[in-house]
């Protein structure tokens, strides 16, 4: 076993330590061990889909980190060599379950509000998504208006209407207790005071 500097660091164990190891099953965390048994011997076997997995490993001092190793065999010099490059994607991992989670909180306060709320792609006005207040307000079932402007529902009279509170909200990113004058379903005349912030969904401008 050769271990560079970096494994060193990231398991805590010298490369004399790494070295004198029975397997690389003991630097494996416990629920990774089947899976990264059955990827070596996959490889092993020239099954190239097993050169790359994700899993887990434990420090030294006890600590799990997520790793992403890839493998590769080493030119023949009498003895079949692997080479093992380990990747510490624990930030990442951290990061998007915290992504992920925030995601759902958000989604969950979305939908149980008693306010309507709708988020809309800036550019255009397209509806990308709407509570149940909002349907309960207005009349229209999602599949009426996801994918469909506001204009092209008729909520705003015209779109000269709809102009100016959006203009507001490109100058200053958000806007508060903005009166307008809406259309529900049925072509109603609404009084309505709303506000609205621009976000980012996946890389593009929306309106909430």
């Amino acid at each position: 076993v050769n271990a560079n500097r970096a494994m060193e660091h990231l398991f805590g164990y010298s490369e004399d330590d790494l070295r004198g190891m029975p397997s690389y099953l003991d630097i494996t965390a416990p629920n990774s061990r089947e899976e990264a048994r059955r990827n070596f011997e996959g490889f092993l076997a020239d099954d190239t889909t097993n050169s790359r997995f994700v899993g887990a490993v434990l420090t030294r001092n006890g600590e799990k980190r997520e790793i992403e190793a890839s493998l590769a065999a080493m030119p023949a010099t009498g003895v079949p060599r692997t080479m093992v490059v380990l990747l510490d994607i624990s930030e990442r991992r951290a990061a998007f379950e915290a992504m992920r989670h925030s995601e759902e909180r958000f989604s969950l306060i979305f939908d149980i509000t008693p306010v309507a709320a709708c988020i809309t792609r800036l550019s255009d006005g397209t509806f990308l998504r709407i509570n149940n207040a909002f349907k309960r307000g207005f009349g229209w079932n999602p599949e009426e208006v996801l994918g469909k402007t506001s204009i092209e529902i008729g909520m705003w009279p015209s779109i000269c209407d709809r102009g100016p509170g959006t203009e507001m909200l490109r100058d200053a990113g958000r806007i508060f207790d903005h009166e307008s004058l809406w259309h529900n379903k049925a072509g109603e005349e609404r009084n309505v005071c709303f506000s609205s912030v621009i976000i980012d969904s996946a890389g593009e401008k929306c309106v909430l």
